[in-house]
């Protein structure tokens, strides 16, 4: 059916996008695929995959990583759950540390986690 072609080619272009390295245009199609099919069963996956590229993007947006990477959670049924969640940690855990500190700040850190 047209609708199952159109999501299929909106999350393989977000994809290839990402896989390519090319980040911001890999932002704005998964952004476009989640605009248009946000309850898709492919939409939790695709959430993830926006939080990983707004991670490697020139200059990182961690917030709308940490939220992405909260959404794609929220579906019981995510199939790279365990990859997400460190991917939040991770990001939780760099965003509360000071500039030029391998330790977090625990303040900013209990922030983080609320």
């Amino acid at each position: 059916d047209a609708a199952k072609k159109d999501i299929i080619n909106l999350y393989t272009d977000a994809a290839n996008f990402q896989n390519a390295g090319a980040y911001p245009l890999a932002v704005d199609a998964w952004k476009k695929f989640l605009a248009k099919y946000p309850k898709d069963e492919l939409s939790s996956k695709a959430r993830h995959y926006l939080g990983v590229c707004y991670l490697q993007l020139e200059k990182p947006d961690y917030a709308a990583a940490v939220a992405s990477f909260r959404e794609a959670l929220s579906d019981p049924k995510l199939e790279v759950r365990e990859e997400t969640l460190i991917n939040l940690g991770w990001t939780l855990f760099y965003t509360a540390r000071p500039e030029n500190s391998d330790k977090p700040d625990a303040t900013k850190l209990r922030e983080a986690l609320k």
